[in-house]
């Protein structure tokens, strides 16, 4: 791996990026094993797959905007299949939100208080590395097809994954 000095003011923003997304996610994670160790019950487990699922679109839209050495040909084809996969996960991302309904069934070994505050920062994370992705993406739409395109990107990427929340939330 090359000396972080020798690395472009870009690509340390990046891993700078990814660094504090990861500890913010290993944040979270810690909330949800301070409350299992505290109460004995592991009633929120659910919010590590769902963290992780958030991380999948993150993982795509990173591979797609960082894969600008590559040939030409490679490069569209990775990047087709990174856009396709992208969006098949990017509902993951904010879908955490909908997590929030599960404080109706409080359990009274742990505070509401800070259940509230698990789910805030699982939530935090999850929309973050989504819309971190989103603009890895809008980004890579923008350079190739204008400034329009890329917001037009954004407008139905939105709508399809609001559609992808409510399927996955409420009709499964």
């Amino acid at each position: 791996m090359k000396k972080l000095s020798t690395l472009s003011a870009e690509q340390r923003y990046r891993l700078a990026l990814f660094a504090l997304l990861a500890a913010s996610s290993v944040f979270s994670i810690g909330i949800l094993a301070q409350r299992a160790a505290a109460t004995g019950t592991y009633d929120y487990m659910f919010l590590v797959w769902n963290l992780i699922l958030a991380w999948i679109p993150f993982g795509f839209a990173w591979i797609a905007y960082t894969s600008t050495r590559l040939p030409r040909l490679l490069m569209d084809a990775l990047l087709i299949a990174c856009a396709a996969l992208w969006l098949i996960f990017f509902p993951n991302a904010p879908y955490i939100l909908t997590d929030f309904q599960h404080l109706a069934n409080v359990n009274t070994e742990a505070p509401v208080w800070y259940d509230v505050i698990m789910l805030i920062w699982f939530s935090w994370n999850g929309l973050l590395l989504g819309m971190i992705s989103l603009y890895f993406m809008q980004t890579i739409v923008t350079r190739k097809f204008g400034a329009a395109a890329g917001w037009i990107f954004v407008t139905l990427v939105t709508a399809l994954s609001s559609l992808g929340i409510y399927l996955g939330r409420f009709l499964r």
